[in-house]
């Protein structure tokens, strides 16, 4: 900075590098503060909206869960029909995908691209490692 201006705060300073950076891409809209603000606050929504999901998801699993454990005690007892066992069969193997794509979630490096790998070569295969309920 030249000593003639007069002293900026950090965040003006980065939002003017930001500002150099836009205007360095022609077909990117101007960057101001306003703009900034409503970027953030998009990016805040649409992680929102990604967690309403997931808690959606994850309450389904439960639920879904609970009655495989069900079915599975009354088909100890013989009460229980074909049907019943071939759900709680499909939903025993969500449970599985879902501690699979957990303990993916564990190893450093790379869980984001392991994921999306096992997802693509699982879907060549008219499968997914996703539980059903996450494309309801």
């Amino acid at each position: 900075m030249k000593p003639s201006q007069p002293k900026r705060s950090a965040s003006l300073r980065v939002l003017q590098a930001i500002q150099e950076l836009h205007e360095s891409h022609a077909t990117l809209p101007p960057l101001n503060e306003a703009n900034l603000k409503d970027l953030i606050l998009k990016k805040f929504r649409s992680i929102g909206v990604f967690l309403d999901r997931v808690k959606h998801v994850l309450s389904t699993e439960k639920a879904e869960s609970k009655e495989m454990l069900r079915i599975y005690l009354k088909a100890l007892k013989g009460e229980a029909t074909r049907d019943e066992i071939q759900f709680a069969n499909a939903q025993l193997l969500d449970v599985f995908k879902i501690l699979g794509i957990t303990s993916m979630y564990l190893l450093p490096f790379g869980a984001t691209a392991l994921v999306l790998t096992l997802e693509t070569l699982a879907k060549k295969h008219g499968r997914s490692i996703f539980p059903a309920s996450a494309y309801s």
